[in-house]
């Protein structure tokens, strides 16, 4: 599973964020280390897709340690920033649920979470915008058609949806949801920021990281 798609599946599934919420904290996370958990800032000492530096990194080793991880592991840093939102960066949690676009989302991450300087902000809103564009905006119809779901399963497996008819699409979504988000718009998202990321990945170290 590539970087982002399991960023993204964890933020749906285990902070329950909508696709916008979603990609708004990955745009964020493409600014700070392209996705990268092993990316090092050496000047400030900042670890990981979220860059934490200072008490927060040390906060991650320890976290790290007592699940018998390391703190360059993906998974690990996920569950660590969902544990920062759900406790120490409550605040900045409650900000990004009450966003409904991407650009709202992204803004209020970098605000409340990374706490940047606000100079690459832009850049967070337009990568948030492009990944919700590429992988979020097709799941988010689908939800508009069927309304609220429990927890979706992002397996592979089971029936395509992207051969179907509209109609066809819509009588089949609620058993096929994974199918949605995993299929071929999300394919081709990820195929196109992959591309973005390439040509426009910023340099490590010239941005703010979390304290």
């Amino acid at each position: 599973m590539a970087a982002l798609e399991q960023i993204l599946t964890f933020l749906r599934t285990n902070l329950g964020l909508t696709p916008a919420q979603a990609a708004g904290v990955a745009g964020n996370l493409q600014v700070e280390s392209g996705f990268n958990p092993a990316a090092y800032n050496a000047g400030e000492g900042a670890i990981g897709i979220a860059q934490w530096e200072g008490g927060r990194r040390t906060a991650l080793q320890n976290y790290a340690r007592s699940i018998g991880s390391t703190e360059t592991d993906l998974g690990t840093q996920l569950a660590f920033l969902a544990q920062e939102l759900r406790g120490s960066e409550s605040r900045a949690f409650q900000q990004l649920q009450s966003t409904s676009d991407p650009a709202a989302a992204a803004a209020a991450f970098d605000q409340y979470y990374e706490r940047s300087a606000g100079t690459s902000r832009d850049t967070r809103v337009t990568y948030a915008q492009n990944i919700f564009n590429g992988a979020g905006s097709s799941w988010n119809a689908a939800l508009d058609t069927i309304g609220s779901l429990p927890l979706f399963n992002f397996g592979r497996g089971g029936s395509s949806s992207s051969s179907s008819s509209s109609s066809g699409r819509t009588q089949s979504i609620a058993a096929d949801i994974g199918g949605l988000w995993a299929g071929d718009a999300f394919t081709i998202g990820l195929k196109i920021m992959g591309a973005g990321m390439a040509a426009a990945l910023v340099v490590v170290g010239a941005l703010h990281t979390v304290k």
